[in-house]
């Protein structure tokens, strides 16, 4: 009787575990492909919205427009960790995040082809934008 019940909690853990990855495996691949739904243009700028919550800045990727004065938000929600920190080498930009709030980051127009990068203060989680 012990040895049913140990297997079915653990055959409970396992199906359990299983749906919780396919759940998380869907949603950062979504991140990925709706990278463009960041990224709006009014007039001569454009605007990109980057996100961080949990461990992740999202969308990872963004596609931006290449030649145009760019205006960079970061919403956090309860940012906390190396996250608190933001790093984007190609611009020297260093700087300490609100743990809830935004912060505006202006981008100078940058050629196609090029990728900034940014990263968390210990260069574990990141995001980058693509410039096309």
């Amino acid at each position: 009787m012990k040895n049913i019940i140990i297997s079915t909690i653990i055959a409970g853990a396992l199906i359990v575990g299983s749906v919780m990855f396919s759940y998380s495996y869907t949603n950062s691949s979504a991140s990925i492909t709706k990278a463009a739904d960041n990224v709006s243009i009014s007039g001569d700028e454009q605007f990109i919205t980057i996100n961080t919550k949990g461990s992740r800045f999202l969308p990872e990727i963004t596609i931006a427009q290449a030649n145009m004065k760019t205006a960079l938000t970061v919403i956090t929600d309860g940012t906390f960790g190396c996250k608190a920190t933001l790093v984007i080498p190609a611009i020297n930009y260093r700087n300490n995040l609100p743990p809830f709030g935004e912060t505006a980051i202006q981008i100078p127009p940058q050629q196609a082809g090029a990728v900034i990068y940014g990263v968390c203060g210990m260069g574990a989680h990141n995001f980058s934008i693509d410039f096309n």
